[in-house]
């Protein structure tokens, strides 16, 4: 059994929208290395602690933690570079993890739609990972927790066909959590704002600083984040 921890970067809207892609990214574990995954980023976030003075209980929302503030959670500019580069080479070094991804330019694309075509490509991403996992467990099936934003998940129709066609059962409606409560959201939220900045960075990322904290982001895929065209 696999947990995708899932979470989006960008807007729905085509009209009035500030951005041009919409993108998912799912942070994935299979039942047996969750445990030792989950203590895995529970010391990074107290060696960040410890190294860079970013306390355990502070949420890592990356739009507000990588905006312009002088100060956010009481850390500089420079400090809290250092606290992603930091989770990002923890990531690089977790065998548990699967980071996946994928992303639709919007185009004239509606919202359902465009929320359709996104988790399509998302979960041929998991599907390609479950089926190359050893099949050391009886109990197939794939959990998904998304972060809460106050309305239930949403899950197209195709979603849990797709995944009981490749004998991997969804099992139940997506699950919500709000992100402070998990990690690994906060890590999806990272990976999926990194994503989105390198698809159309915005003035900070366009700078040496930025530039550097998306290669070493990208460099965790492996290749470039799959594109599905809205006009296609």
């Amino acid at each position: 059994m696999h947990i995708a921890f899932v979470d989006e970067s960008g807007d729905v809207g085509t009209r009035g929208s500030p951005t041009r892609h919409f993108v998912l990214v799912a942070v994935v574990v299979r039942h047996d290395g969750w445990l030792d995954a989950r203590r895995g980023v529970e010391a990074m976030r107290r060696r960040m602690a410890a190294l860079h003075g970013l306390r355990p209980d502070r949420e890592i929302h990356a739009a507000q933690f990588l905006g312009g503030d002088t100060s956010h959670c009481g850390l500089d500019i420079a400090r809290r570079a250092q606290c992603i580069h930091h989770i990002l080479r923890t990531l690089r070094d977790m065998p548990q993890l699967s980071l996946l991804r994928h992303a639709v330019r919007k185009d004239d694309l509606d919202a359902e739609a465009l929320l359709e075509r996104a988790w399509q490509g998302l979960a041929a991403e998991i599907l390609g990972i479950v089926r190359g996992s050893p099949a050391s467990c009886g109990s197939q099936g794939m959990v998904v927790v998304m972060d809460h934003h106050g309305d239930q998940p949403h899950r197209p129709a195709s979603l849990e066909g797709a995944f009981r066609d490749a004998g991997q059962p969804l099992l139940d409606h997506p699950f919500g959590r709000r992100s402070h409560e998990s990690l690994f959201l906060q890590c999806a939220d990272l990976l999926g704002y990194l994503t989105k900045q390198s698809l159309e960075p915005n003035r900070h990322f366009q700078g040496s600083e930025g530039r550097r904290l998306i290669r070493r982001a990208e460099a965790l895929f492996g290749r470039k984040c799959p594109v599905t065209y809205g006009n296609k």
